[in-house]
């Protein structure tokens, strides 16, 4: 086979691969709108809350308040589930809140089972996860 058939076979090869990638973009842009519409929806039925349930307005300022100011000794800036967690899981009057790497240590379990616990307290409704 010449150097030009192998050139030739290589550009035919990248080419199907190129169409590959332009489906897999076309897919990306379809889940992008997709999450777009239902992070409106979610911006939506908080501020509905926010408006009408005061219980809610409370606990969801409280989170902003922590997770602005919270920090645990590695020196990260904890993300509001990461706050509602630690508090979920070591009492709502704790003083210290961790990220989900130290709380799965401080709770000897794998950082995924928080992950999953997360993810259930919030299919739950729980308020600290709204």
């Amino acid at each position: 086979m010449s150097n030009e058939q192998k050139i030739l076979n290589i550009l035919e090869a990248m080419q199907g691969d190129i169409s590959a990638m332009q489906g897999d973009i076309s897919v990306i842009k379809s889940d992008v709108g997709f999450l777009k519409d239902r992070v409106d929806t979610i911006e939506a039925k908080i501020e509905v809350l926010m408006e009408n349930d005061e219980e809610f307005r409370e606990n969801i300022n409280m989170l902003i308040e922590w997770s602005e100011l919270a920090q645990h000794t590695v020196g990260i800036k904890l993300i509001k589930d990461e706050v509602a967690l630690s508090q979920k899981m070591l009492g709502q009057l704790i003083t210290s809140y961790y990220c989900i790497k130290c709380l799965s240590s401080e709770l000897d379990c794998e950082p995924e089972n928080l992950e999953i616990k997360i993810q259930e307290f919030k299919e739950q409704g729980c308020a600290l996860f709204l």
